[in-house]
């Protein structure tokens, strides 16, 4: 279950990255694959975080296979304020990427990491619900 959570997380957010990845410079220059890499493990490993934290709170480790709408709105909600904190460090205080002029932006930040937070980990969890092994 854990794997099969962490691999839906990883192949959609590989596809996200690699559809935004035009969206970020590093240094002005375009982002290269091995930073693409390490933040499609780094999503991945957000959402099994998001998974664990509800499987805690719900005292539950398939909860996500009952998850109710209010659960997966909650989620995207949590997944929102991570990709706020995540985008403000990296960005603002880090300096590990910047966004380039046309990344649409929400208060400073970039829509896509948030869209990407707030849409994939819900989506992982309904995939994963709906793909579970008998």
């Amino acid at each position: 279950m854990i794997i099969r959570i962490w691999s839906i997380a990883f192949i959609l957010n590989a596809v996200w990255e690699l559809l935004h990845a035009r969206l970020y410079t590093v240094g002005g220059l375009p982002v290269e694959l091995l930073r693409l890499f390490q933040s499609m493990f780094f999503d991945a490993w957000i959402v099994l975080g998001l998974y664990a934290l509800f499987a805690f709170f719900f005292q539950n480790k398939e909860w996500y296979r009952h998850a109710k709408v209010k659960h997966l709105i909650l989620l995207a909600f949590i997944g929102g304020l991570i990709a706020i904190s995540v985008e403000t460090h990296a960005v603002y205080i880090a300096h590990r990427w910047e966004y380039h002029s046309i990344m649409p932006t929400v208060m400073g930040i970039g829509l896509s990491p948030l869209l990407q937070m707030m849409i994939l980990p819900p989506l992982t969890m309904a995939l994963a619900a709906k793909f579970k092994g008998k």
